[in-house]
Parts: C-alpha cells; sequence; structure tokens
C-alpha cells in the first residue's frame, strides 16, 4: 500500500510539474495563450461539477453538490465572456482592460456567495427553477451593466499616467470576496460531518487556494504582469482541488461521493433501531409494572370489600342485632309483668336499646352515604365531614369551599366526599400531625379541584411505584385510579418532613355526564 501511495504521489508530482512547465512555456511566448489555458481549464472544470451535480439530483440527497454545481455553470459563463474580452484577443477589439476585470470581479463574487449558502442545502434540496432564475438573472444583469448600461463601478484604469491602474473598488472587491470565502471554510468545517473525510480537504483546500489567487490579484499592475499570472496558477491549482474533491471522486469512486448518504441512513436507522428497542423495553416493563398495580388493586379491592362486608356484618350482628334482640326480650318481660310498676321498667330499657339500636343505624348510614351530602351539598357535607374527624381522631380540619363550585352530579359530589374522607383518614394514620386543610375551588375552564393537605412527616413520592396497604400508598393509587377512569387527574406534592398535598382535578363536563 505504502509503495502504490509513493508512486501515486511520484506520478502526481511529475503531472503537476509537466503541467507548470508548460504553462509557463506558453506564458513566456504569449501571455494571452496562457490565459486561454487557464481560463479553459477553469470553464471545463466548472462545466463537469455541473454535469455531475446534474446528473445525480435525483439519488444524492446531500443537496450541497446541487447547489455549487449550478453556481458553477453561471460562473464558467462568466468566465468565458472574461475570456473573450481579455486584451489582445481581437473578439471585441474596442473594449479595455477594465471590461474582463469588472466580469471578473461579478464572477468571483458569485462563486463566494454561493460557496458561502451551500453549506444551508446539504439536507434541503434547492428549489431548480428559482435557482436557475436567480442566476440566471445575476449574470443577465452584470452583462448589461457591463456592456451597455455601463453602469459596473470601475475596476482598472487604462492610463499609463495612473500609477497603479487598480480602482478602489476592485481591492475592496476582492478582500470582500477573501472574506466570503473565509467564512465559506468555517460553514463546510461545522457541517463537515456531512461530507467524506477526502472531499472535506479537497474542497477546503480548494476555497484557500481561490483566497490565495484573489490576493494575487489585488497586486498587479499590468494584466500581463507576473502577480497576474500567479493568480492565475493558483485559480488553476484550486479549480484542480475542486476537481479532485467533486469531480474525481464523484465519477471515479462514486460511492464515496454519491452513497455517503446511505451509509449515514443506514447508521442513523441502526441509531433509531437501538432507540426504539429500548422505548419498547421502557414501555414493556411499565406495562408490566401497570399490570401488577392493577392485579394487586383487583385484590386489594376485593379485600377491602370482605372486609368491609365482614365489619358490616359483625356491627349488625354483634351490635344492632343484639340491641333489637335485647330490646325484643324487655317487651316480653313486660308483656308478662306483675304490676304497672315492672311494665313501666321493662319499657324503659326496651326503648333504651331500640334507641341505642336508632343511632348505630344512623352511624352506619352515615359512613355509607352520608344524608348531609344530599341535604346540604358538597360544601356541607366537607364541612361536617371536619367535625366528625375533629370529634372522632382529633384532627383539626379547616374547609375551604368557593361559592360557585358545582360538581354537577350526585355520583360527583359522592366521589369527591368520599376522596376527601379517605385522603383525611391517610392524615390521621400516617401525616403524624393535628392539623390538616381541604380546599374546593374552580380550576381552569369548567374543573374542580379538590385539595387535602397536611403539614406532616410527608411522602417519599419514589415509593408511589410499587404502593402497598402497609404503607397507606395503596389508597393513593386506587384513588388515581378510580379519578383517571372518571376523566380526572391527580397530583401529589410531597417530600419526607415537608407535609403532603393531594390535588384531584377533576373537568366538570366529564362530572356532569350520564354515566
Amino acid at each position: 500500500m505504502m509503495l502504490v501511495n509513493s508512486r501515486q504521489i511520484l506520478s502526481t508530482l511529475i503531472v503537476v510539474l509537466l503541467v507548470v512547465a508548460g504553462l509557463e512555456w506558453a506564458r513566456q511566448e504569449s501571455f494571452l495563450l496562457f490565459h486561454s489555458l487557464a481560463e479553459i481549464f477553469s470553464v471545463v472544470i466548472a462545466c463537469a461539477v455541473f454535469l455531475l451535480a446534474w446528473n445525480s439530483r435525483d439519488f444524492v440527497r446531500n443537496y450541497y453538490l446541487l447547489w455549487v454545481g449550478i453556481a458553477y455553470l453561471f460562473v464558467a459563463g462568466l468566465d468565458v465572456v472574461h475570456t473573450l474580452t481579455f486584451r489582445g484577443m481581437g473578439v471585441f477589439p474596442d473594449l479595455e482592460t477594465d471590461t474582463p476585470t469588472q466580469l471578473w470581479v461579478a464572477a468571483r463574487l458569485l462563486q463566494a456567495v454561493a460557496l458561502v449558502v451551500a453549506p444551508a442545502f446539504i439536507r434541503r434540496r434547492p428549489a431548480i427553477l428559482p435557482t436557475f432564475a436567480g442566476m440566471g438573472a445575476y449574470a443577465v444583469l452584470v452583462l448589461l451593466a457591463v456592456f451597455r448600461w455601463k453602469v459596473f463601478p470601475v475596476c482598472y484604469i487604462d492610463d499609463p499616467q495612473v500609477g497603479y491602474p487598480l480602482t478602489a473598488f476592485k481591492i475592496y472587491a476582492e478582500w470582500t470576496i477573501c472574506a466570503l470565502l473565509a467564512v465559506a471554510i468555517y460553514l463546510l468545517w461545522r457541517v463537515r460531518a456531512a461530507f467524506e473525510p477526502a472531499v472535506l480537504l479537497w474542497l477546503t483546500a480548494a476555497l484557500v487556494t481561490i483566497i490565495v489567487s484573489e490576493i494575487w490579484f489585488t497586486t498587479y499592475r499590468d494584466a500581463y504582469a507576473v502577480p497576474n499570472a500567479l493568480g492565475h496558477y493558483f485559480k488553476i491549482l484550486a479549480f484542480y482541488f475542486t476537481y479532485r474533491a467533486l469531480v474525481d471522486i464523484g465519477f471515479r469512486r462514486p460511492y464515496q461521493l454519491l452513497l455517503r448518504e446511505l451509509k449515514q441512513s443506514r447508521d442513523s436507522l441502526g441509531d433509531l433501531n437501538d432507540s426504539l428497542e429500548i422505548r419498547v423495553r421502557e414501555r414493556t416493563a411499565e406495562v408490566e409494572q401497570r399490570a401488577d398495580q392493577l392485579r394487586s388493586l383487583a385484590l386489594e379491592l376485593t379485600r377491602v370489600e370482605q372486609r368491609e362486608r365482614r365489619r358490616l356484618a359483625e356491627m349488625l350482628h354483634d351490635h344492632l342485632q343484639q340491641l333489637l334482640v335485647a330490646a325484643r326480650l324487655r317487651l316480653q318481660l313486660a308483656q308478662d309483668g306483675v304490676s304497672p310498676e315492672e311494665v313501666q321498667v321493662e319499657l324503659q330499657k326496651a326503648e333504651e336499646y331500640l334507641e341505642e339500636a336508632i343511632r348505630g343505624s344512623r352511624s352506619l348510614t352515615v359512613e355509607l352515604s352520608p344524608p348531609m351530602l344530599h341535604e346540604g351539598g358538597l360544601g356541607g357535607a366537607l364541612r361536617w365531614l371536619g367535625r366528625e374527624m375533629n370529634e372522632k381522631h382529633g384532627l383539626q380540619v379547616s374547609v375551604e369551599v368557593a361559592s360557585e363550585v358545582d360538581p354537577g352530579t350526585e355520583e360527583a359530589e359522592e366521589f369527591l366526599f368520599q376522596a376527601a374522607r379517605e385522603l383525611l383518614f391517610n392524615v390521621v394514620k400516617h401525616a403524624q400531625t393535628p392539623r390538616a386543610w381541604v380546599r374546593l375551588t374552580p380550576s381552569g375552564t369548567g374543573a374542580l379541584e379538590l385539595a387535602v393537605r397536611d403539614d406532616g412527616v410527608g411522602i417519599d413520592l419514589s415509593r408511589l411505584a410499587r404502593p402497598s396497604a402497609e404503607d397507606g400508598h395503596f389508597g393513593l393509587f386506587s384513588l388515581r385510579e378510580r379519578l383517571e377512569a372518571l376523566g380526572g387527574h391527580l397530583t401529589i406534592e410531597s417530600a419526607p418532613g415537608q407535609g403532603t398535598e393531594v390535588r384531584l382535578l377533576m373537568s366538570q363536563s366529564d362530572s356532569t355526564r350520564d354515566e
């Protein structure tokens, strides 16, 4: 491999030396011949770049080449006219040196601007017709300004009395072109990932060499002088580098230029596939975790239902039923009483048992479905709940209910009341605090927000992902599931030692729908 590379380098150097020698002989014999050869070479390369870009436009997704190729077609056209108008060619015998100099500046300016804009079309295809129309209009306007209107700024003064023939406009224009080319190099390297390394290096070398060429074109005092020739030598070199970057690699090794997008797409698809696999695994884990939680919820709800059935049965059997049996027994004793005093005593005892049974029945009714929820509305029921929690559990509850709150249906009122009671029971059992706050207010358009807050020990929110009945988090999970089934949303703000606030957001439009 090293031998092959050494032979390639040696052969390239020999070819370069022969070309330089031939050009230098042509320059010594006739500057017009040298100039024509230099310009023809650059025009041929520019046209080759256009042909490559145009014929590969449908299957190359890097549109840098297409934009540069179209621009170079018009640059080549201006360079042809520049060559024909050069002093001594005889095609336009009445023209002075200023005309080809003006055309040179116009062509280089188009080339520099096109190279600055080209990185913007790495992934975005330029509009073909507007691009041709815009660059064609520029070329036509330049030709009209130079040949017909005579309004193009003077670049070269054909007067032996003038010591320095290049005008200030010509000098500033060349330095502006150099600055634009420097910007083009910077922008090219910002998108270097879109190019093969060899293409990137050859393009950079071409841009740097164009800058050197333009610098030489700010120093000559005569169109036939050595600085002008050096500028053309560097122009030849610049277009040779462009040929190596775009034409040679494009035709002889198309897989490096034209099929690079395929490799990038394959790499991108591989990354996307890896990302999708990771997301599928994450979603699968989430679904499995969700299924475990729902299974646990169903099991816990079954257990809760069984405990409630057992508790109701025990309450009916051990308390209410015993009271009724005792009252019946007393009534039988009163019936068998032998004196009015004994009958009165037994009736009094029976009445006491019946009153206690009634109180127990009312207490059970309140637990199952508080009558005040239907009599005084949700606000009244929440205030009553606050008093009950204080009387039975010593929890001081501050209740705030906005006047314009209307859940809309009995089902929504029942759910919000039961949710508030569950959350307050959680405060009693787990928060280790004597205070809590309940707030029911409108939130947003057509929504209700129920918030229960305490200043207790707080919750480790990371444990909510694996709720259990023992730590009290399972009730929150169950509450969230029921609320989401109604179209609502539950949020929890808490941290260990900083209290807890649970907010239930329910859309009034959802709460008022028929269920």
